[in-house]
């Protein structure tokens, strides 16, 4: 009698898995988010305010709506900021829509970035843009670089 059981709920798990896997490959195989770009907005004496662009490309046949989004950014391999949605966006189906997310980058988060470009003299021209994005309770990760020059 456990034994059937275990084989019933096992059945049941692997069916589980199989239908919810494929309908996760094919949602991220048509969604996913495009070359962001950095703007800068203000100077202030402590950082910079900046809008990250992160273009979001649904290439499904139905509208989605992104839920939450996560993103750090980061230079020379340090975090140097992060920024979270404030509220959901929809996504028309087959479009591109840009979500704009506003930003602070303090100086002193660059303090090791600037010492390692005046002793090496080399300046890295891309920031990477790291995070997730989750839409009807799927969860995917992203990872893209963002060139300065």
């Amino acid at each position: 009698m456990k034994t059937e059981k275990i084989i019933t709920w096992a059945i049941i798990g692997a069916a589980a898995y199989i239908f919810f896997g494929e309908k996760l490959i094919q949602f991220s195989a048509k969604f996913k988010v495009g070359t962001p770009r950095l703007r800068i907005k203000t100077l202030r004496p402590t950082g910079v305010d900046v809008e990250l662009v992160l273009p979001v490309i649904n290439n499904s046949n139905t509208p989605i709506q992104i839920d939450d989004l996560d993103v750090q950014i980061y230079y020379s391999n340090e975090q140097i900021a992060s920024t979270k949605l404030n509220r959901p966006v929809s996504i028309k189906a087959g479009d591109t829509t840009p979500i704009y997310l506003n930003l602070f980058i303090p100086y002193a988060g660059l303090s090791v970035s600037v010492v390692n470009l005046i002793q090496t003299g080399q300046f890295e021209t891309n920031v990477l843009a790291d995070g997730t994005i989750t839409s009807a309770g799927v969860t995917i990760p992203f990872t893209q670089t963002i060139t300065l020059i």
